[in-house]
C-alpha cells in the first residue's frame, strides 16, 4: 500500500464509516480516514512521520451514468456503480487518502518557502555559483 501511495512507509491506516442506502438504491458514505505515514520532505529529502485525519463524504454512484467526467482521462471509462453489497470501503478510503496527502510534503523543520541561505551574507551556495558561471548571471556578473 505504501508503494501505491508513493510513501516510504505506511505505519497505520484505519477508516470509520457509515454507509446509508436510499430508497432509490443510492449509496452514501460518510467516513473518517486516519493514517500514520512517513513522508519525504521535498526540501531536505529527509523522511518524517505525519498523522493524517481526513473526513469525507462520497456517493459512489454519482458518475455511473453514460457520461464521463471532464477530469477522467479518455479510455479509462467511468467507475462502476457499486451497490451497498459491492462497495469497497478500503479502496474508497485509500483513494481519499491519496487525494488528501500534500503532494509537496515539507518537514516541520524545513526552511520556509522562498528562504535562501545564500542571500544572507556574502557566500553563495556551490550550486548557485556554478549556475551563475554557466549562465553569466549572479552577483558580480
Amino acid at each position: 500500500m505504501a508503494e501505491r501511495l508513493g510513501l516510504p512507509r505506511l505505519h497505520s491506516l484505519s477508516v470509520d464509516a457509515e454507509v446509508a442506502v436510499g430508497s432509490d438504491g443510492s449509496v452514501k458514505v460518510e467516513a473518517m480516514v486516519r493514517a500514520r505515514v512517513v513522508r519525504t520532505c521535498v526540501v531536505t529529502l529527509e523522511d518524517f512521520e505525519e498523522s493524517v485525519v481526513l473526513p469525507f463524504t462520497a456517493s459512489p454512484g454519482e458518475l455511473a451514468d453514460d457520461t464521463v467526467a471532464a477530469d477522467v482521462p479518455v479510455g479509462t471509462g467511468t467507475p462502476e456503480t457499486p451497490d451497498a453489497e459491492g462497495l469497497q470501503l478500503g479502496e474508497l478510503a485509500i483513494q481519499h487518502l491519496s487525494l488528501g496527502l500534500d503532494p509537496y510534503p515539507r518537514h516541520p523543520d524545513a526552511p520556509s518557502p522562498g528562504h535562501a541561505d545564500w542571500l544572507e551574507g556574502d557566500t553563495e551556495s556551490e550550486f548557485v555559483a556554478k549556475l551563475a558561471g554557466l549562465t553569466g548571471t549572479g552577483r558580480g556578473a
